[in-house]
C-alpha cells in the first residue's frame, strides 16, 4: 500500500481489517458503500495495477472496522449483500470493457493479416492481388475503429440498465447500514428486532 490514513494510534486487536480489490472506475462506489457499513479507509494504492487476471486496472483498498460494532449480525447480513452486487457491478463492467477490446483488436488482427497476406503475394507478378488484399486490409482497420464508439455505446446502454438493480442494493444496503450506525449503542437490540423484521 502506498499511502495510509492514520487518525490516532490503532490498535490491531481492537479491529477487523479487509482488503479489497475495487476496478479503478468503481473506486469511489467502494469507497462510500464500505463507509456507510462501518468501515474506515485505512490504506489505498493511488497509483493502482494490473491485474492480469481481470484486465484491467484495480486499486487495493484496505478497511478496517471496530469489532465491538453494533448490530453485527444484521451489519454483516448487509456487507454480503453489498459484496454480491458490488461483485456483479465490477464482472459486468469488465464484460463491457472486454468486448469493446477484444472487437477492436479483432478487426485489427484481420486487417494486418489482410496486409501481411498483401506484402506476401508481391512477388508473384501481379499487382491487382496485393492492392486490393492491402485495401480490404486498411478497410477492416477503418471499420474497427469506427464501431467502436457505437459498440461503447451499446454496451454501455445494455450494462448501464443492467446495473441500475445491483446499484439499487448497493444503496439500500448503504442506507440501513448508515442508520444501524447512528443509532446509540444501548439500543442495539432493540433495533436489530426492528430491522429484522423489515
Amino acid at each position: 500500500m502506498s499511502e495510509t490514513i492514520v487518525d490516532g494510534a490503532v490498535d490491531p486487536a481492537d479491529y477487523e481489517f479487509a482488503t479489497v480489490q475495487a476496478p479503478r472506475r468503481l473506486e469511489w462506489v467502494y469507497r462510500d458503500a464500505y463507509r456507510h457499513l462501518g468501515w474506515v479507509l485505512d490504506a489505498f494504492d493511488p497509483e493502482g495495477c494490473r491485474n492480469p487476471a481481470v484486465h484491467a486496472t484495480v486499486v487495493n483498498l484496505r478497511f478496517r472496522r471496530e469489532h465491538d460494532l453494533p448490530n453485527r449480525e444484521l451489519m454483516n447480513e448487509l456487507q454480503a449483500e453489498c459484496d454480491r452486487a458490488l461483485g456483479v457491478i465490477a464482472a459486468r463492467e469488465r464484460v463491457k470493457t472486454s468486448l469493446v477490446h477484444s472487437s477492436t483488436a479483432l478487426f485489427g488482427v484481420v486487417g494486418a493479416s489482410l496486409l501481411a497476406g498483401a506484402a506476401l503475394t508481391l512477388d508473384d507478378g501481379d499487382l491487382l492481388t496485393p492492392i486490393l488484399l492491402g485495401a480490404l486490409g486498411v478497410v477492416v482497420m477503418l471499420i474497427g475503429v469506427m464501431v467502436r464508439r457505437p459498440l461503447t455505446e451499446v454496451t454501455e446502454a445494455r450494462f448501464g440498465l443492467s446495473n441500475d438493480d445491483e446499484y439499487a442494493i448497493v444503496l439500500e444496503t448503504s442506507e440501513r447500514g448508515a442508520a444501524l450506525l447512528s443509532v446509540p449503542r444501548a439500543q442495539d437490540d432493540e433495533v436489530f428486532t426492528l430491522a429484522a423484521t423489515a
